[in-house]
């Protein structure tokens, strides 16, 4: 549907819903637009086909990736090639639906022979990039693959963070290979399959409908502070403080009903009782025994929930 004529029936209509919803769309096509007749970068002039997102929007998971292969190309859809099959075929061993996900790329159009976009690429292509994760409204975003990483974290390596999360805003971001990576490698794919287990439990937490402001603010403040520290790395006088800061987490996560967080920040207060033992004079150690019996207490009764 053309923009400007979504745009002249949101002006007409009256009803305050609607009109909403139809300046949504207009921003949505307006968008697929931009996208398809985008001349910013060398890209276009090598293209078939730009290729916008797949999925709704609104949605509570996004999966970015690196550009368009031969078939999304041709086609101008997203992953719809052997890495989109293996993408699938992910998601659905962890109870995902692709049809629920909102699915784009670094870059819109395919670079030659399927090699990486190059810098100039991707700055010309960040602005849809954005506009495009802003629409999905999506509070916890994969990035597959190295490509999909820098743009969050400059310089890092996908090997480094592969597994892990990190918040930037109002969204939590997971890394993890890209499935033509794992297409290549039987490692690489074992490997995917193991961050897609975890990917599995933070979804549960990201997309939790009980409580869900409090779960929100709680992982904003701890989780990125709690699993960038390395326990080997501390010394008695900051461990009080993670300390205390992990037993209000398991807390909180008790009081939201949410097990999969209890469970992480006991999981973290074990490594730091590992991590105490080096240290002469324990005076946390003594309260230790104390708060597994409390915290087994407080799963069996999570469980029962």
């Amino acid at each position: 549907m053309d923009p400007a004529a979504i745009l002249k029936q949101a002006a007409r209509t009256k009803n305050p819903d609607a009109r909403a919803k139809l300046f949504s769309l207009y921003k949505k096509q307006k968008l697929v637009r931009d996208i398809k007749t985008c001349a910013g970068c060398q890209l276009y002039h090598t293209r078939k086909n730009a290729v916008p997102w797949s999925g709704p929007a609104p949605a509570p998971i996004a999966v970015l990736g690196e550009g368009p292969g031969m078939l999304e190309d041709e086609q101008g859809k997203p992953f719809v090639g052997s890495a989109g099959q293996l993408l699938n075929k992910l998601l659905k061993e962890i109870d995902l639906d692709r049809d629920k996900i909102f699915v784009f790329n670094t870059v819109c159009c395919r670079p030659p022979n399927n090699r990486t976009p190059l810098p100039d690429e991707l700055v010309a292509c960040e602005k849809n990039m954005r506009t495009q994760l802003d629409i999905s409204e999506a509070k916890l975003v994969v990035l597959l693959g190295a490509t999909a990483l820098s743009i969050f974290k400059p310089g890092e390596a996908v090997g480094a963070w592969r597994g892990r999360w990190f918040i930037a805003g109002d969204r939590v971001f997971f890394a993890t290979y890209h499935p033509a990576a794992a297409l290549r490698s039987p490692d690489r794919l074992k490997d995917m399959r193991e961050d897609f287990q975890t990917l599995k439990k933070l979804a549960r937490v990201i997309d939790y409908d009980r409580d869900r402001e409090e779960v929100n603010r709680l992982m904003t403040e701890n989780i990125e502070y709690v699993f960038n520290t390395c326990p080997e790395a501390l010394n008695p006088a900051n461990a009080l403080a993670l300390w205390e800061r992990l037993s209000e987490w398991a807390c909180r996560a008790y009081n939201c009903r949410n097990m999969y967080l209890l469970e992480l920040a006991l999981k973290k207060e074990k490594e730091l009782a590992r991590a105490l033992a080096e240290f002469e004079g324990k005076p946390i150690m003594e309260s230790w025994p104390r708060i597994t019996e409390v915290a087994a207490r407080v799963i069996e009764d999570l469980r029962r929930f």
